[in-house]
C-alpha cells in the first residue's frame, strides 16, 4: 500500500511486512498534530484518510471474488477506515493494529449482511459457518466427505437443520438463468427449462366451487351443460339431443348460468328456480315444499305442513317434477314437519312414488312422526317407509295400492 506526507497525496506503495510501520509513523504525526491543534482537526482527519486509503484497498482485494463488486469493496473498506480513525487512541497502540481489525470487520459484516441475494435469518448464517468448519474438520478425521448424520452428530443438531444449512449455499449466490445447463457453451440456458405462468391458476378456486356446486342442479342441466361448454354443441344441437326446443335450452343455460354466478358470489347458496328451491312462503300448517340436491345423485324433498285434499295436489306435482326433471338415482321425501296426512296426500305419495320409478330411481319415506307413520302402515304403504314399519304383518305392496279417482 502507500501512504505519503500528511501534507502530500499518498505515492508510495507498503507491502504487508512495512505498510504497518510507515502507516503508524505518518498517522502517529497526524494525531499528534490533531491534539494539538483542535482547529485544524477537520483538515487534518481528511488528510489522514487521504494518506490510509491504500491501506483500506489493500485489505479490500484480499475479499474479491466473493460474489461482490471490487468498487463496492473498497467503499466498505473505506467506511471501515474512517471508522478506526475516529475511535482510534494513540495511547492504545500502533495505528494499523487498529485499523486492521476495524477494516476487516467492516467488510465481514458487510458479507453477512450485505452479500446473500436472499436474506435469511442471522442464526442460519452462523449455522451455515459453523457447519463449514466442521465439514473441512471432519474430512480431515475421516479421509472422506462427512454425511448429513456424521454432521449433525457433531453438532449436536437435528439432520433436518444440517439439510436446511446445505440449502443456504443456493440463497448467497443463485445461479443464473442464462448459464448453461451443462457446461458446454451451446447447451441450453436454464431460463428455457423452465415454465411458463400458467393462466388457468387463477381460476383454481372458482374451479373447486363450480364442482362442489354442479351436483346441486338437475340431471338435465347438468347434462345441457357438459354438452354446451364441454361438447362445444350448439343450442340447436342440444334441443335435438335432449328432445326440447331450442328457445327452451336457451332459457335453461340462461337459468343455471345465473344461478351457478349467484351461488359462487354469495355467502349462501341460493334458491333453485321454481318448485325445487326451497320452502313457499305460506300461513303456518299450509303445505311447504323445500328440495336439497346431496353429491351421488340423492335428492331430499322437504314436506312442511299438512298434507291434505285441498294442498295434495301440490305435493303431487313437487315430486312428480322433481322425479322427472333430476333424474336422481334416490328421492327422500322427509316428513318430520307433517303432522297429519289424509288420503290425498297419500295418494300424492304414492304418484311420486310411480313416477320415480318410471325413472329407475325409489322414492322413500323418512324422518316420519308416530302418528303419520301408523297411518301410512294402515293404509298399505309400509313399503315407502324408510326405514322399514315395524309392523308389516297388515301392510301391502305399494305396488297394488290403488290410487283414489
Amino acid at each position: 500500500m502507500a501512504v505519503v506526507s500528511p501534507h502530500r497525496s499518498p505515492t508510495h506503495v507498503f507491502e504487508d511486512g512495512v505498510a504497518g510501520t510507515e502507516l503508524d509513523e505518518a498517522a502517529a504525526a497526524l494525531f499528534t498534530r490533531m491534539a494539538a491543534d483542535p482547529v485544524q482537526r477537520p483538515q487534518l482527519r481528511e488528510q489522514m484518510i487521504e494518506a490510509a486509503l491504500p491501506f483500506a484497498a489493500r485489505l479490500a482485494r484480499h475479499y474479491q471474488g466473493r460474489g461482490e463488486p471490487s468498487e463496492d469493496l473498497v467503499q466498505v473498506a473505506a467506511v471501515g477506515l474512517i471508522k478506526a480513525i475516529d475511535g482510534y487512541d494513540p495511547k492504545r497502540g500502533p495505528f494499523s493494529h487498529y485499523a486492521m481489525p476495524t477494516v476487516r470487520g467492516e467488510l465481514r459484516k458487510h458479507f453477512r449482511d450485505r452479500g446473500w441475494s436472499i436474506r435469511v435469518p442471522r442464526r442460519l448464517q452462523e449455522l451455515k459457518m459453523e457447519m463449514a468448519r466442521v465439514h473441512q474438520e471432519l474430512t480431515q478425521q475421516l479421509g472422506r466427505t462427512p454425511t448429513v448424520t456424521e454432521i449433525a452428530e457433531h453438532l449436536d443438531i437435528d439432520e433436518e437443520q444440517v439439510i436446511e444449512g446445505m440449502d443456504l449455499a443456493h440463497a448467497y449466490q443463485p445461479v443464473s438463468l442464462d448459464a448453461p445447463v451443462s457446461g458446454q457453451d451451446d447447451a441450453m440456458e436454464l431460463g428455457a427449462t423452465l415454465g411458463g405462468r400458467d393462466p388457468a391458476v387463477e381460476s383454481v378456486d372458482d374451479r373447486v366451487t363450480l364442482a362442489d356446486l354442479l351436483p346441486h342442479l338437475p340431471e338435465r342441466e347438468q347434462r345441457i351443460l357438459h354438452m354446451r361448454f364441454s361438447g362445444n354443441m350448439t343450442q340447436s344441437q342440444i334441443a335435438a339431443e335432449i328432445g326440447i326446443s331450442q328457445m327452451h335450452v336457451s332459457r335453461l343455460l340462461a337459468q343455471t348460468l345465473a344461478w351457478l354466478r349467484e351461488a359462487m358470489t354469495g355467502e349462501v347458496e341460493p334458491v333453485w328456480p321454481g318448485l325445487a328451491g326451497g320452502a313457499q312462503a305460506a300461513e303456518p300448517g299450509a303445505l311447504r315444499l323445500a328440495v336439497r340436491r346431496l353429491p351421488g345423485g340423492t335428492v331430499v324433498v322437504e314436506i312442511g305442513g299438512e298434507v291434505d285434499a285441498d294442498n295434495a295436489h301440490l305435493l303431487r306435482t313437487g315430486l312428480c317434477e322433481t322425479a322427472l326433471a333430476d333424474r336422481p338415482r334416490q328421492v327422500l321425501a322427509d316428513l318430520a314437519q307433517v303432522p297429519l296426512i289424509d288420503a290425498a296426500g297419500m295418494s300424492a305419495l304414492v304418484a311420486g312414488y310411480q313416477a320415480a320409478h318410471r325413472g329407475g330411481a325409489e322414492l322413500r319415506l323418512r324422518h316420519i312422526r308416530p302418528t303419520v307413520l301408523r297411518a301410512l302402515c294402515r293404509a298399505g304403504l309400509a313399503d315407502l317407509a324408510y326405514p322399514r314399519c315395524p309392523d308389516r304383518s297388515s301392510a301391502t305392496s305399494v305396488a297394488h295400492t290403488t290410487l283414489p279417482s
